[in-house]
């Protein structure tokens, strides 16, 4: 399963994430793990490694207990009752 099209307006912070930041090179490995919120953040970074020629696995996990979502949702820890998911693609 592939990231939510990206948005045109996230690509520039991307390709400066990417090559200026993390300094990803062709041929360098890169997981990239995202939740449904963020994933058009994720489909932009992953057309910025795509770009560079990096290998990518991109994981959506939905459902998966954080401190963040659980503060967001008002679930206590492990976030009980939720449905926990992964998916791949690559």
């Amino acid at each position: 399963m592939a990231f939510r099209d990206c948005q045109p307006e996230l690509l520039p912070g991307a390709k400066n994430a990417v090559e200026t930041c993390l300094a990803v090179q062709a041929g360098e490995h890169v997981a990239l793990i995202a939740d449904a919120e963020s994933s058009a953040v994720a489909a932009s970074l992953a057309a910025a490694l795509q770009n560079v020629q990096a290998t990518t696995n991109g994981i959506i996990a939905g459902g998966l207990w954080s401190p963040a979502a659980a503060r967001r949702s008002g679930a206590g820890a492990g976030g009980a009752g939720k449905k926990r998911t992964l998916e791949f693609w690559r």
